[in-house]
């Protein structure tokens, strides 16, 4: 073979295997999990890698394990994974102490990157120290919210969250947003939410 033809065959061998191995790194490492939303759409990066933060509520966020366990009844599987938002919470790593909280003072709203809703149901957990429509989850479609979630505290004052499933096939094949809400610095003017993914 020609030497000139065997240098471009070896130069094209070795371009096309880069980028096989390229492209099944991106779809391991980056693709989202089954399931997500969006890639950290349930928070298991342990940072708000695709969401925006605007105002303090969220500033310490996500929270780590389960935090609210030293101060009163454990939040037990009601939180998914390691990581979950809480509002009230003070502990986005091992280095805080457990059970730390910012209180219910700090506002503030976190929103997704866009992502086009590809299936009919989207879950996820919920819960609230106190329920008021100034603590939400929301999806926003054309930035205007089609589904809200207000969840109210568990009967027995305490902070579980429980699962929501929303029916978005009319929205399919539209580009969406998550959004979590809270705008409330009253007595139990804080929110809890986890594991945004399809069913």
């Amino acid at each position: 073979m020609d030497k000139g033809i065997l240098g471009i065959f070896l130069r094209f061998t070795a371009v096309l295997a880069a980028s096989t191995v390229l492209a099944i790194a991106t779809y391991f490492f980056l693709a989202p999990k089954p399931g997500l939303l969006f890639p950290n759409s349930d928070f298991e990066l342990g940072t708000l890698e695709n969401w925006r933060n605007e105002g303090a509520a969220f500033m310490n966020q996500p929270t780590l394990g389960d935090n609210a366990a030293p101060r009163h009844k454990p939040l037990g599987k009601t939180i998914q994974g390691s990581y979950w938002i809480g509002t009230f919470e003070n502990r986005p790593s091992g280095d805080v102490e457990a059970g730390a909280t910012q209180g219910d003072a700090p506002q503030g709203r976190l929103t997704s990157i866009p992502f086009t809703i590809t299936r009919a149901v989207i879950a996820f957990s919920a819960g609230a120290g106190g329920g008021t429509p100034q603590t939400s989850v929301n999806l926003l479609v054309d930035e205007r919210a089609v589904l809200t979630e207000s969840p109210a505290a568990s009967p027995e004052g305490q902070e579980a969250l429980r699962p929501v499933r929303w029916n978005t096939t009319e929205w399919l094949g539209k580009k969406a947003r998550i959004q979590i809400k809270d705008e409330s610095s009253g007595p139990g003017g804080h929110i809890n939410a986890d594991g945004f993914r399809y069913e």
